[in-house]
């Protein structure tokens, strides 16, 4: 039984892997159909997914600063922490945005390109975030579909983001259009 307590977490672990490299190769597929670049071929599949890995490690950094953000605010008892909480979460995520469109691809937008596409994408987050903890805390219809309702709303919630950072790197890519043109 001992050999089971370390296969089961090096299952999930591998699991987990593939799955997020599979994920985040999806979303360079619709990055480079966004801005009409063709790359095909086993060398530009590894390296993609080693652009994958290294961005897994990167969200893990993303996630562990925000925790650690929120945990400070709790602690500080600051007037208006909720207002902090919201700038903060909006930077950061601005941040990780324009990091994702500038380095998961490899022909990616310019460096202003990405910080507009990402501030776009970032306003829509922390907006929709907003509307959707509203809805889940004013929501009375939670106790009537029970956890099948979360995975719902978890779903549209993935839905709703995985548009976000499309559209905000449709605008990375055309803002560099037009500042071609001028």
């Amino acid at each position: 039984t001992e050999a089971n307590t370390f296969t089961i977490p090096m299952v999930g672990v591998i699991f987990f892997s593939f799955s997020s490299i599979l994920t985040l190769n999806v979303l360079s597929n619709g990055f480079y159909k966004l801005w009409k670049v063709e790359r095909f071929g086993f060398i530009n599949w590894l390296k993609k997914s080693a652009r994958s890995i290294l961005f897994v490690l990167i969200f893990q950094l993303y996630l562990i600063i925000i925790i650690a953000f929120e945990i400070f605010l709790n602690f500080a008892n600051l007037r208006g922490d909720t207002i902090l909480s919201l700038i903060f979460l909006f930077v950061s995520t601005g941040t990780f945005f324009a990091i994702l469109f500038r380095f998961l691809a490899s022909n990616a937008p310019s460096t202003s390109g990405c910080i507009v596409g990402a501030t776009l994408a970032s306003v829509l987050f922390v907006i929709s975030k907003s509307t959707i903890s509203i809805y889940i805390i004013n929501l009375s219809g939670l106790n009537l579909y029970g956890a099948a309702g979360l995975i719902l709303i978890l779903l549209i919630w993935i839905y709703v983001l995985a548009a976000i950072i499309y559209f905000g790197a449709a605008v990375a890519h055309e803002y560099d259009k037009m500042n071609d043109r001028r």
